[in-house]
C-alpha cells in the first residue's frame, strides 16, 4: 500500500494504471488533469475522509476512461468539474460524488450507497449495471440508457429521471422511491415497488414495459401523454389515493394499450382522467 497524505496528481492525457494487488490510498486531495486519457485501476484506489479526488474533465463532447478490473472506493469526495463525460466502471461510492458539470457514465460494477449530488445540467448516465444504496439530490438529471440500475431498500432519488433506451431497465429490490420519472423507453423491473412521489410522464413512441413481478406506484400526478406507445404490462401499476393519472395516450386512428396485454393489471385508488383523442385499453 502506498499512501499520498498531501497532494496527488494524475496526467489527464496520458494512461497511467495501478497494477493488480497494489493499493493507493489517497486521504489528502488529487486531481486527474484535463484531458481525455485512461486512468486504469486494476488494484484498489481509495479516497477516505476528508480527501477530495478532482476529476477536471475532459474537453466538450469529449470521453475519458476510469477504472479496471480493480476498484475505486470512494470514501471521501470525488469532485467532477470540467466537460465531457467520465466512463466509469468499478467504482464504488461510500461518500459524496459530486456532479459540478460534465457527465459521468455508470459501466458496470458502480455501486453507491453514499450521496450523489448532480448540479443542473450534469447527467449520471447508467449504461451498465448500477446499484443504487444512497440519495441523489440536485437539479441535474439521472438516464438510464441502456443499462440496469437498481435502487436499493434505503434509495431516494430526488433529482428527475429519465428511462431512455429499450434495452435499459429500472427497478427495485424491495420499496425505493423517485421523485420524477420520464417513461420514454425500456423496462420497469421488478422485484419491488418503485414509487414515484411527485411526477410520472409516460412519453415517446416506443413500446415501454412494466415487468412480471414489478409494481410501479403513482403517489402524485401522472400523465400518459398525446402520442404516446403502449405500456406492455406484465406487473401492476397502482395509483395511489391522492394520485390523478391522465391518460391522453390514444389517437384517432391509433390505439393504446395500458394493462390491456401483458397479464398485468392496474389497481386505481386515485382519479383516473381519459382525455385522449381515440381509444385506450
Amino acid at each position: 500500500t502506498l499512501t499520498v497524505g498531501d497532494r496527488a496528481l494524475f496526467d489527464g492525457g496520458a494512461a497511467p494504471t495501478l497494477a493488480a494487488g497494489a493499493t493507493l490510498a489517497l486521504p489528502g486531495q488529487a486531481a486527474w488533469g484535463l484531458g481525455q486519457g485512461r486512468l486504469t485501476i486494476d488494484g484498489t484506489l481509495s479516497t477516505a475522509g476528508v480527501g477530495i479526488f478532482v476529476d477536471q474533465g475532459s474537453e466538450a463532447g469529449g470521453r475519458r476512461t476510469l477504472g479496471g478490473a480493480g476498484t475505486f472506493d470512494n470514501t471521501g469526495t470525488y469532485l467532477r468539474t470540467g466537460g465531457g463525460t467520465t466512463v466509469a466502471q468499478g467504482f464504488v461510492n461510500r461518500g459524496v460524488l459530486d456532479l459540478r458539470e460534465g457527465s459521468f457514465e455508470a459501466g458496470a460494477g458502480v455501486v453507491s450507497s453514499g450521496l450523489v449530488s448532480l448540479a443542473a445540467g450534469t447527467q449520471l448516465i447508467v449504461a451498465g449495471d448500477m446499484q443504487l444504496r444512497g440519495a441523489v439530490v440536485g437539479d441535474g438529471q439521472v438516464t438510464v440508457a441502456g443499462g440496469r440500475l437498481t435502487l436499493g431498500p434505503l434509495a431516494a432519488v430526488d433529482s428527475p429521471v429519465l428511462l431512455a433506451a429499450a434495452s435499459g431497465s429500472l427497478g427495485s429490490e424491495a420499496t425505493a422511491t423517485v421523485a420524477r420519472l420520464r417513461f420514454a423507453d425500456g423496462h420497469l423491473a421488478g422485484p419491488g415497488t418503485t414509487r414515484v412521489g411527485e411526477a410520472l410522464t409516460i412519453e415517446g413512441s416506443a413500446l415501454k414495459r412494466i415487468d412480471a413481478g414489478a409494481t410501479l406506484r403513482v403517489e402524485g400526478g401522472a400523465e400518459w401523454a398525446a402520442g404516446a406507445g403502449s405500456v406492455l404490462n406484465a406487473g401492476r401499476l397502482e395509483v395511489g389515493p391522492a394520485a390523478t393519472f391522465v391518460a391522453r395516450a390514444g389517437l384517432p386512428s391509433t390505439a393504446a394499450f395500458l394493462g390491456y396485454t401483458g397479464g398485468g393489471s392496474v389497481l386505481n385508488q386515485g382519479t383516473w382522467v381519459l382525455d385522449s383523442a381515440g381509444s385506450v385499453f
